[in-house]
């Protein structure tokens, strides 16, 4: 397709920083890496593709996308039979942006999941923005179309301003930039405990009043956030690893198998060695080597 920066067949290529937005289409095992200062956008239309930027590491599958902020640099690495859809936009083009709009119609980063019929909208969108190459001024209007379309899906935004009614819109959105920041980072080093002094750090807050703008909102405390985030992982690499019980928990930064095990029924309910009986006695499931997915940590 013109004007798309395609990466597929094992190829390795870095973007270095551009004046102009541009779209990305990554497959078949290609890698990205975004350098300077920009705003990256990242769709998963098919397969899964692994995410390493300075908030950690991350994985996408089917469905999910994903805002990062512009110092995050991100090396995107898709998996074989993947398709991932991206859009880089340069720092002074998102300040534009943001200037122009309400802060309720641009997106905050983060990542959240596309169910079919917005996932269709947003395919839309990109594909319009992608064949109008020639046509700067529609390009720049499907992209504003598709931010305004995430942003809708963000009730956060709208959660903190009910919250902190007596702050600026502008110190609304800089303090959720801040909590957006903090959640990203504990799901991208959900491989580890995250203390509270390096989430009060990132967000240059206090620990007391970090910790009780998380909970008021997102409704649970960042410890309880970091936790859930590890057995989510711990989860998914039961099903799809050949790891031993052990051996997810110390991935996943439990210390021991008895309190790795202990915290997993009391969330899910069942044990992990029951779901990884479950996940062998599935074809294909179970008995696979480790996904590169959960790799370098």
């Amino acid at each position: 397709m013109h004007g798309i920066l395609q990466v597929d067949r094992g190829n390795v290529v870095e973007q270095r920083q551009e004046h102009l937005p541009a779209w990305v289409a990554a497959s078949r095992l290609g890698s990205l890496k975004v350098s300077g200062q920009s705003v990256t956008l990242w769709f998963q239309m098919h397969g899964s593709s692994r995410i390493d930027a300075r908030e950690g590491s991350f994985h996408l599958c089917r469905g999910d996308w994903m805002l990062l902020e512009r110092e995050s640099q991100p090396l995107l690495q898709v998996q074989r039979n993947a398709l991932t859809l991206g859009i880089t936009i340069p720092a002074d083009s998102w300040d534009r942006m943001a200037r122009r709009f309400p802060s309720q119609e641009i997106p905050l980063p983060g990542r959240d999941h596309l169910h079919a019929s917005h996932r269709r909208m947003a395919l839309r969108l990109w594909r319009q923005g992608a064949n109008a190459h020639k046509d700067d001024a529609h390009r720049q209007r499907c992209l504003e179309t598709l931010l305004r379309h995430l942003a809708s899906m963000q009730p956060e935004v709208g959660a903190l301003a009910a919250r902190y009614p007596r702050r600026s819109l502008q110190r609304q959105r800089q303090l959720l930039m801040r909590m957006q920041r903090a959640r990203l980072f504990l799901e991208g080093n959900s491989h580890r405990v995250v203390r509270l002094s390096e989430l009060a750090d990132l967000t240059n807050l206090s620990i007391w009043h970090f910790a009780k703008t998380y909970q008021a909102l997102y409704s649970e405390s960042p410890l309880a956030s970091g936790k859930r985030m590890r057995l989510e992982r711990a989860r998914r690499m039961l099903l799809a690893t050949s790891y031993s019980i052990a051996e997810v928990g110390r991935a996943c930064g439990f210390e021991n198998n008895c309190g790795f095990s202990r915290a997993f029924r009391a969330w899910y309910g069942t044990t992990p060695s029951a779901i990884k009986a479950n996940a062998e006695s599935v074809p294909g499931e179970g008995s696979v080597p480790m996904a590169a997915t959960f790799r370098g940590h």
